[in-house]
């Protein structure tokens, strides 16, 4: 697979067109829910249903902490680590309809984009470059998704996502953050989630009542 392949050379960049499994890519999802997307998206993986079954589970025991929708933008990004996969699975549902799903900031959203990864935890940098990716060309290009809905067959969707690239690495500018964010003990995940997402950070410090430092969490430690 061209996955193990990008491992084995080295962190160069690559484009996302070509992470996404060849038949795992859907211009009209019938699901209503995410949940449903992700069976629907995963069973394009392969033929063997036990496979398939460990690629849902792993997705769905991350969705159990709490929600991968991207506030504001219309895509969720359900992901899941699990030392059974053999493979980077990356698969994409694109809703004309709209799934409505919990916003990390509160209420609901509509979906559009459904972008699904399933990998081994040691592919875990590979997870992060793809969803670095994502955040950042959405950010500069924010009617994009407007862009998806519009094609018209796998291969236009396909050459749509051949203009994203991963990132070669991901620099301490896009770690660190001025004026320092920070969050308490009280904050729960979610809480965790949209502040990263909001200030597009991958680590935020954890400190008492006095501003001292008690721990931090990391995109990593939502990945688990």
């Amino acid at each position: 697979m061209l996955s193990q392949v990008f491992i084995k050379k080295g962190k160069k960049a690559v484009k996302l067109s070509h992470l996404i499994h060849e038949k795992a890519l859907i211009c009209n999802l019938k699901a209503t829910t995410k949940l449903d997307a992700i069976e629907e998206i995963a069973k394009l993986f392969s033929d063997d249903h036990h496979q398939v079954a460990e690629i849902i589970a792993a997705a769905h025991a991350r969705e159990s902490l709490g929600p991968t929708l991207l506030p504001k933008t219309q895509v969720a990004i359900p992901h899941g680590r699990d030392s059974r996969m053999q493979d980077f699975y990356v698969g994409v549902g694109i809703s004309q309809q709209g799934i409505n799903d919990e916003s990390p900031l509160g209420g609901t959203e509509k979906i559009h984009l459904v972008f699904l990864i399933v990998a081994h935890p040691m592919k875990n940098e590979l997870v992060l470059r793809v969803m670095a990716a994502l955040a950042t060309h959405l950010k500069n290009h924010p009617n994009w998704v407007g862009e998806l809905l519009k094609a018209q067959s796998k291969e236009e969707l396909r050459t749509m996502f051949s203009q994203v690239q991963t990132p070669p690495k991901i620099s301490l500018l896009q770690i660190i953050e001025k004026p320092l964010l920070t969050l308490t003990p009280e904050h729960n995940l979610q809480e965790a989630v949209a502040l990263m997402v909001q200030h597009n950070v991958f680590y935020v410090p954890v400190v008492n009542e006095q501003g001292e430092f008690l721990g931090e969490i990391t995109d990593r430690d939502i990945l688990l």
